[in-house]
This record gives C-alpha cells, structure tokens and sequence, in this order.
C-alpha cells in the first residue's frame, strides 16, 4: 500500500512541476548605444499567439513606429493599427499602440504599448516559435540624459500575453541604454562617409 500511495505522490509531483513550468520569459538587450531589442523564451507546452507589452522609458527619451528596426516575422498582425486601418492586410502597419485605450500610436512617446500577434498563414494553426530572441528592435531617441531606463511590463488592458497554456509571465529588470546625442550621430555617419571615400 505504501509503494502504491508513494507512486502516486511521485505522479502528482510530476504533474504539477510540469503545470508550474508553464510559462514564459522575456528579455531586454542593447546591441549597440539607442537600440533595443525585445526577447522571449516560452516553454516546450506553451504557445504564444499574441502579445501586449507596455515599454516605459525614463529621462524623457522617445520613441516611435518609424524607429522600428527590426520585427520577427512570424508576428504579423497589428492588431491596434487595423482598428485604425479598415480595411486590414495581414502584414500592414506596425505594432506600436496606446497603452490606455485601443488604437494604433503614430507620435513619439516615453509610453507606449508593443502589439502584435502571430497568426499562421498556412492554415496549421501553429503558435509563434518557443524561442524568439529578436521579437522587436527598435531604436529609441535622446531626451537630454544621454541615456534612458526601459522599463517592460504586461498591458493588462489587452490580456498581455495569450496563446496556450500561457501559465506564468516574467518581465525583465529595468535595462539602462545609452542613447548618442544627434550631434555624435551626425559626426559617426559623416565619418563613416570620409572613411569610404579614402577607401576608393
């Protein structure tokens, strides 16, 4: 009897470690100064649709859709912009929204919701990959500092992050990132300029 009710012990522990591990976990880098690049890892049986993440950026640095560098292509959906678009085409827009209320964000802002979702166009049904590390990069403009905190956190406003068995959600610590003044950005593309002329 004792083996029996340890086997079902060993079962229900197994069980709900594998429920607890569930989840997913995102993350914040900076390839280079004024960039930054959001990440996620989901585990083997969650599957990530669509997501809504607020970005908080501090010392008054901005940014805005046309500072979009780069989009992972299987988040093809802009679900804030088509309610702004009518009719929507699946790949149009961007996902930079209002973090209070629906609709897409065309100005600079210090705040402002990540939206998107991944839907599969082969008729599959399949969710976006487990491991993304460049969901988005985008790159964010001086506020005078020099310098600006990026804060991540779920919109709640949108159900943050949906799909299947989403189970816990992890945000990352607050990433400093240093932004060049215009001036520095101007001098690095004129020299990037005299460097290749004297190449030729």
């Amino acid at each position: 009897m004792k083996k029996v009710l340890s086997v079902v012990v060993i079962a229900a522990l197994m069980l709900f470690s594998n429920v607890s591990m569930a989840g997913v976990v995102f993350q914040l880098s900076s390839s280079s100064a004024g960039l930054v690049t959001i990440g996620y890892t989901a585990s083997a049986n969650t599957g990530v649709r669509g997501l809504a993440l607020n970005v908080q950026l501090s010392n008054n640095a901005t940014a805005v859709y046309s500072d979009i560098v780069s989009i992972y292509p299987a988040f093809n959906t802009f679900i804030d912009y088509a309610f702004d678009h009518q009719p929507y085409n699946l790949g149009q827009g961007h996902p930079f929204a209002n973090p209070n209320g629906t609709g897409s964000l065309a100005s600079p802002a210090s705040f402002f919701t990540i939206s998107m979702g991944a839907l599969d166009v082969t008729g599959g049904q399949a969710a976006a990959p487990a491991v993304v590390n460049n969901l988005i990069t985008f790159r964010i403009q001086n506020g005078g500092a020099g310098f600006s905190s990026v804060t991540l956190s779920p919109n709640t406003l949108r159900g943050g992050v949906v799909g299947d068995n989403i189970g816990t959600v992890t945000m990352p610590q607050p990433l400093l990132v240093t932004i060049p003044e215009p001036a520095t950005m101007a001098l690095l593309g004129l020299g990037g300029i005299m460097l290749r002329k004297s190449k030729s």
